[in-house]
């Protein structure tokens, strides 16, 4: 190809893939922009828009003047945004120190606490109140809220007088009797149904439960170890197949999660292809350069009704290479013609794109967000963009505001009021609804030992209703 028909071929598939900048050239072909840019023929089909700034003839009045133009134009609010569309004027800003002018950090230093003056059981007071106010349990919160606090501690060897050590703790001194006691206590006060639970809540119990073989003692396991060597093929093909019938298993993927170790044995011994057929056969390959225009066409056209694709981008996962050749030879208008039309957003005013989003929301009965990203997802950048998805759905800050409860100032009777009435309200039946729908109610009633209180009145309307059912059951017969 010489330069002229180069030219002409790239302009086409600008065209065709609606690209307006280099870099969407460099993502759809990036052959062809190499060609171009070794070639320097880039120019002559995308003109690079951003001419080379001269920083340095620049004063510091025309540089903030410059940098709060561009901010106000592209409606930037975080020094993030600024980062990302214009790398070069957020690295000459943080050199000349305009930042904090342009753009203010939001995040504001906490006053630096003199600690020397303080004695050690001043500092130990201070701590105490700050956990109680933020309801810390162990170091590991302590640390995460208050880093320089409690790195005074650890300096001054204060921490045990503040927050005793759990761990370090001295199991030799107790026997196997004496170990399983206090772990099943352990294992009832924080409801803790696995050995999963137990290893997050206490590794060093979990680890020497584990060294003294006493975990089954404690949490037993629910499946036996089960010992592959002494079956058959057969048998273990039908095992296999019971297996699958009883859990309606149908894809290699389902039998893994179901059960892993017996999927490793099966696929060891060769006999996945027997019980879960493989359902990717491998494909021919294909001579796309024998097949005229027409015939792939058709042959495009056919595939696409058998697998019903409807756009460009599920052919392009359906099958790539396809895809491919029909984007070479220009050939997609004619197997799928692109349905939506490259908008520009820049045209439009706010009231406008509201007008346009509305009529598009209730076109494709669009309910929340991740819907709209999904349908159109350049309509959901620019409103986000412009902050005005908002006005037409509302987020979930928006919707459940919730504000932050002080449970400490709560009694005992008025949370398990308060609960009660929440549960009444939401029709929350059991525990595990009433831990979706407020973790942190939950939590707090766990903590305080009253969610038996609160669904005591269920629980005895359950038993009355079953004792009914019972009653007359018993009159009829």
């Amino acid at each position: 190809m010489n330069d002229e028909e180069l030219l002409s071929y790239a302009k086409k598939v600008i065209k065709e893939n609606g690209i307006k900048t280099r870099k969407g050239l460099a993502k759809a072909d990036p052959g062809l922009h190499a060609i171009l840019y070794r070639r320097n023929l880039l120019d002559a089909i995308i003109p690079d828009k951003r001419k080379q700034r001269n920083w340095s003839s620049m004063n510091d009045k025309e540089l903030i003047s410059y940098a709060k133009t561009y901010i106000l134009k592209n409606t930037i609010k975080t020094r993030s945004g600024l980062e990302k569309s214009d790398r070069c004027l957020y690295r000459i800003l943080t050199k000349r120190n305009f930042l904090d002018i342009l753009i203010p950090k939001k995040r504001k230093a906490r006053d630096r606490r003199k600690w020397y003056p303080m004695s050690d059981e001043e500092l130990v007071s201070y701590a105490k109140t700050l956990i109680e106010k933020n309801r810390i349990k162990n170091r590991k919160d302590f640390g995460k809220t208050d880093s320089g606090l409690y790195g005074v501690l650890l300096k001054r060897n204060i921490l045990d007088a503040v927050i005793p050590e759990k761990y370090g703790r001295d199991w030799s001194s107790m026997n196997d009797k004496e170990l399983i006691s206090h772990a099943k206590k352990f294992v009832e006060k924080n409801e803790i149904k696995n050995r999963t639970g137990l290893k997050k809540a206490d590794m060093g119990l979990y680890k020497v439960l584990w060294k003294r073989n006493l975990l089954g003692a404690v949490v037993p396991e629910k499946r036996e170890k089960r010992d592959w060597s002494p079956m058959i093929d057969e048998k273990l093909v039908s095992y296999a197949k019971t297996l699958i019938e009883k859990n309606g298993i149908k894809k290699r993927t389902d039998l893994h999660k179901a059960d892993q170790s017996f999927y490793q044995v099966l696929r060891k011994r060769n006999l996945l292809d027997v019980i879960v057929p493989d359902k990717k056969e491998a494909r021919d390959p294909r001579n796309w350069a024998s097949m005229s225009d027409v015939k792939l066409i058709s042959y495009a056209k056919t595939y696409i009704e058998e697998n019903n694709i409807k756009n460009r981008k599920a052919l392009e996962k359906a099958d790539g290479g396809l895809n491919r050749i029909l984007r070479i030879r220009n050939l997609l208008d004619a197997v799928i013609p692109m349905k939506l039309k490259r908008r520009n957003w820049s045209l439009m005013t706010d009231e406008e794109l509201i007008s346009f989003a509305k009529k598009f929301i209730t076109e494709n009965e669009i309910k929340d967000r991740s819907s709209l990203r999904k349908v159109g997802g350049g309509l959901c950048t620019i409103l986000r963009i412009r902050n005005l998805t908002d006005t037409l759905i509302p987020g979930r800050e928006q919707r459940k505001r919730r504000k932050q409860r002080d449970w400490v100032s709560i009694s005992d009777d008025n949370l398990t009021l308060l609960a009660k009435k929440f549960v009444e309200e939401n029709g929350i039946k059991n525990k595990s609804s009433l831990d979706k729908a407020d973790r942190g109610l939950y939590e707090i009633l766990r903590k305080r030992k009253l969610l038996d209180a609160v669904f005591s009145d269920i629980e005895q309307a359950k038993k009355t209703e079953a004792v009914k059912q019972v009653v007359d059951a018993m009159k009829e017969f």
